[in-house]
């Protein structure tokens, strides 16, 4: 209740502030936390981690931004040294390692002050999907840098999403190019329901129980930290 009482008052903010003289761009990115709610929050307790980064065109006279994100976040690992195959090749080990990704798009119509001061409060909508996927890799450390010698998708599935975020810009730095902020943000996105693997899916030896394959709404609450350049 709480949250959805200041995404509302957000949005009633921007819609009634004084409207800019000037169109602004404002691109950033961050640090992201990944944490499973309802459904999916019961399937797994794992947290996932990653990145994002969104880039916004402010309409000239309004306080409405659209634009485009994207976010990158792993949510399992798991590394098994195990023989290259059977026969002499049982004599070479290598290590395989498998992750359990999330890749997610998203459409944002953002609310925000168009004359913003030290602190910038913001209201998002956002609509797009989630890709999830599980794949493996196997490394050679002979190399010295874990580079992949091959590696293959073992699952994925696609789900629709969308969702709504609040958050604030602090600003750290400002000049006649535009100002620097620190990028403080919640979302809470609504996701369909997708299949994918988890930790708990893979056998000792390292291969996939494809059977224990799990199925379930997506929804996932994302805290950020971040910096955005408004030019």
């Amino acid at each position: 209740m709480r949250a959805t009482l200041l995404f509302l008052t957000l949005i009633a903010f921007g819609l009634f502030a004084p409207p800019a003289a000037t169109a602004q761009g404002l691109v950033g990115g961050g640090l992201i936390l990944g944490i499973p709610q309802g459904e999916f929050g019961d399937a797994t307790d794992n947290v996932g981690f990653g990145a994002s980064g969104m880039a916004l065109y402010q309409f000239p006279l309004t306080p409405i931004a659209l634009g485009v994100e994207g976010t990158f976040m792993i949510y399992g690992r798991e590394r098994f040294n195990v023989p290259l195959g059977s026969g002499p090749l049982g004599n070479v080990r290598v290590d395989v390692v498998t992750d359990n990704n999330i890749a997610q798009g998203h459409l944002v119509l953002r609310l925000l002050p168009p004359l913003p001061g030290p602190i910038t409060p913001y209201a998002d909508a956002l609509l797009g999907f989630s890709y999830f996927w599980t794949q493996s890799r196997v490394e050679d450390d002979d190399f010295g840098d874990d580079e992949p010698v091959f590696d293959s998708v073992n699952f994925d599935d696609f789900a629709f999403s969308y969702g709504f975020s609040g958050g604030i810009g602090i600003r750290l730095h400002q000049s006649f190019s535009g100002s620097l902020l620190l990028d403080l943000r919640v979302r809470y996105l609504l996701g369909g329901e997708a299949e994918y693997l988890q930790d708990d899916d893979f056998n000792p030896d390292g291969s996939i129980d494809f059977s224990e394959v799990d199925r379930s709404r997506t929804d996932l609450l994302i805290p950020q930290i971040g910096v955005i350049f408004r030019f």
